[in-house]
This record gives structure tokens, C-alpha cells and sequence, in this order.
């Protein structure tokens, strides 16, 4: 267990922190489109697969694989819009320092940039003061567990909505397609089990509709705090926080740890610090064992 005092880490590249001490903005971008190609996917297709498995296995009955059906069709119709979600998720990881140089290499380019140390409280009270704001730990789950979980899900609904299937009228309907979508949301907060010596902390913003179809002349509200970066072929949406100095900020750094083949010295990063007006944060060079 980690007390609420300790801190949990983030690893990033020298060029992100650079970007984020200059900036004074910490960028939570759409998970969508991370390194994991199955993150807001696979747990739809673990929900597609139970229902039908469960009907083939003989565990739910023609009348109730139909029911099941009427709504995840109309779920999935809901939270996709041209192929993607229509919901904008917009995350960032952090983890308890157990697997330092492991995590250095994999997320702070082979052990060239650094890890951001952020107290575990000060991201539960954002998430607290913010209702758009999750923060969670993820849970590990094997295949076999997350299609156990989904099945699980069908057959607890199974038996509250069969007993108003003869009134499955649009308005409860709707209500059945609000818990798989809530159900959903949840996923986000899963990794498969062979990540699980990360020990990754999650904290998840959600916008309702960003990605919904927009009509020309239509207004679109878009919240200040959404913005964009481009690539070769792509956009990527990101929610930005913004980052004070000191515990009195909402969010702040209290730590930064070196990559050990980091080139800038703990004096290099104290100046660019205090140059950008951050003072009250502590610089390591790697060397852990003196932070536990």
C-alpha cells in the first residue's frame, strides 16, 4: 500500500519537461491514440465476445442474448462517431518507483530524460475538486480475468433487465445502454496482467460528445483547456493542467529524478527551474535507494 504522503512518478523525455516548465501546463492526451493500440478498445470486444459466448455455452437464453444485443448495438452506435469515440479521454500515468530503471527506459527515452515526482494527495484532491477527473489505480487482469469480468457484467444485468424485458421501451433501453457505457469508462482504468510490475497510477479526463458529429454552422462548445498537437498524419487532442510551484498549487512537482543517461546535471536543472519560476522542488541524478 502507498500512504496518501508518498509520491508517485511520471517518466517523460527532457524535451516534454522542458516543454512543461516553460509552458507551466501538464498535458493529459487522448489514450486513444497511445502506444497501446488497445487502450477503449479491447474491453468493448471482451463485452462483444462474452455475450455471444455466454449464448453458445447455454448461460443466457435466446430472449436474453437478444435483449443484450438491442443494447450494445445501440451503446456502441452511441460512443462511436466516423470510427472513433465520440467521448474524449485524456490521461496520464503515474507509478510507485519499483521498477525505476525499467520504467526510465521504456517512457523517459532509454534513460535520457526524467521522472516527475507528484504527491499521491495532490492528485486525489484534483480529481476531487474537478467532476471531469479521475484518478485511480489500475487494476491487472489477465485475458482469461477480463473475460470473466465482461461475462460477469452480462449476467448480473441479465438478471435485473430480464425482469423488465416486456417493458423494454427506448427510455429504459437507454438507461441499460448508460450502465454497459459506465461499465465502459471502467476499462480505462484496466491493463492487461504483463504490465503489471509498473504499478501504474491513472489519472483520466473525460469530455461528453467532443468528437460528435458537427454540423456546419453549428456552434461546438470546446472547453479552454483542450488544445491540439499535430503530426505527419495525425491530430492528437490534450487537456492541459496548469502547474504551480509549491504545496499550495493544485498541481506541482515536489520531485525530479535524472535520467542516468541524462547530460543535465542537477545544477543544470535547479537554474532552468528558478529561470521558469520554480523554486521548491527537489533534483535527484538517479540514485533512488534515497528516496525510499
Amino acid at each position: 500500500m502507498i500512504g496518501k504522503s508518498e509520491v508517485l512518478y511520471h517518466y517523460t523525455t527532457l524535451d516534454t519537461f522542458a516543454n512543461i516548465i516553460k509552458s507551466k501546463k501538464f498535458r493529459l492526451c487522448d489514450i486513444t491514440k497511445s502506444n497501446d493500440p488497445l487502450e477503449g478498445v479491447y474491453m468493448i470486444q471482451a463485452l462483444e465476445n462474452a455475450y455471444h459466448k455466454l449464448y453458445h455455452d447455454n448461460k443466457i437464453s435466446k430472449e436474453e442474448h437478444l435483449m443484450i444485443n438491442r443494447a450494445f448495438f445501440r451503446f456502441s452506435e452511441m460512443i462511436a462517431s466516423q470510427g472513433r469515440n465520440r467521448d474524449f479521454y485524456g490521461a496520464a500515468s503515474f507509478c510507485i518507483p519499483s521498477h525505476e530503471l525499467l520504467m526510465l527506459r521504456s517512457y523517459a527515452n532509454n534513460g535520457k530524460g526524467v521522472a516527475l515526482g507528484v504527491p499521491i494527495l495532490t492528485l486525489e484532491t484534483l480529481a476531487k475538486n474537478d467532476p471531469h477527473l479521475e484518478f485511480k489505480k489500475i487494476e491487472y487482469l489477465s485475458d482469461k480475468e477480463i473475460d470473466e469480468k465482461a461475462s460477469g457484467f452480462w449476467m448480473t444485468k441479465v438478471l435485473t433487465w430480464k425482469k423488465q424485458y416486456s417493458n423494454l421501451d427506448d427510455k429504459m433501453l437507454s438507461k441499460f445502454v448508460k450502465e454497459i457505457e459506465e461499465f465502459y469508462r471502467e476499462s480505462y482504468f484496466i491493463k492487461n496482467k504483463v504490465n503489471e510490475d509498473e504499478q501504474e497510477y491513472r489519472l483520466l479526463y473525460k469530455c461528453h460528445d467532443l468528437f460528435e458529429i458537427c454540423l456546419p454552422g453549428v456552434d461546438r462548445y470546446v472547453p479552454e483547456n483542450i488544445d491540439f498537437i499535430q503530426s505527419d498524419n495525425d491530430l492528437k487532442a490534450y487537456y492541459e493542467i496548469t502547474v504551480g510551484d509549491g504545496d499550495d498549487a493544485p498541481f506541482h512537482f515536489c520531485n525530479i529524478v535524472i535520467g542516468p543517461k541524462c547530460n543535465a546535471t542537477e545544477e543544470e536543472i535547479n537554474v532552468f527551474l528558478r529561470r521558469h519560476g520554480i523554486k521548491d522542488v527537489s533534483v535527484f541524478k538517479n540514485s533512488w535507494t534515497q528516496m525510499r
